[in-house]
């Protein structure tokens, strides 16, 4: 009588090539995940610093007198957009640097300040934000020609 051992051993070689390409498969979605996440990462962190870099520059442009309407500027070469309206507060204007996320949608950063000499807007010593400063919220809203 002729038995044949090779199937058992066969047959546990396909099972543990099939969990090494379970575990393959796992993997490859975990990294795909961890490329998606560092990429949008890096999208946010880019409309961040366009939107610093604006934020800046705007601080630097001789402005006319406060309106409650954004009076905006761009820097075309850069892609750089600042604006400024008056403040809520009497005295206070509002800056603002605008950067574009990946999706085509703005991220805003506010600076408060002062009318300043020329035209030049005196920043506010701590007057720094990431979201909008006036009361109610929908007073920052609101898009102005360049």
């Amino acid at each position: 009588m002729n038995r044949q051992w090779g199937n058992a051993t066969l047959l546990t070689l396909m099972g543990l090539m099939l969990l090494g390409l379970m575990g393959m498969t796992a993997l490859h979605r975990q990294l795909d995940e961890a490329v998606r996440l560092t990429g949008e990462t890096r999208q946010h962190l880019l409309a961040w610093n366009q939107a610093a870099s604006a934020l800046t520059w705007a601080a630097t442009l001789r402005w006319p007198p406060a309106q409650t309407a954004w009076q905006c500027r761009s820097f075309h070469p850069g892609g750089l957009r600042g604006c400024m309206k008056a403040a809520a507060r009497p005295e206070v204007i509002l800056l603002r640097g605008e950067g574009r996320r990946a999706d085509g949608s703005p991220l805003f950063l506010y600076q408060l300040a002062t009318p300043g000499l020329n035209g030049h807007p005196a920043r506010l010593a701590g007057g720094w934000l990431d979201f909008c400063p006036e009361k109610p919220p929908h007073n920052c809203e609101g898009e102005a020609g360049p």
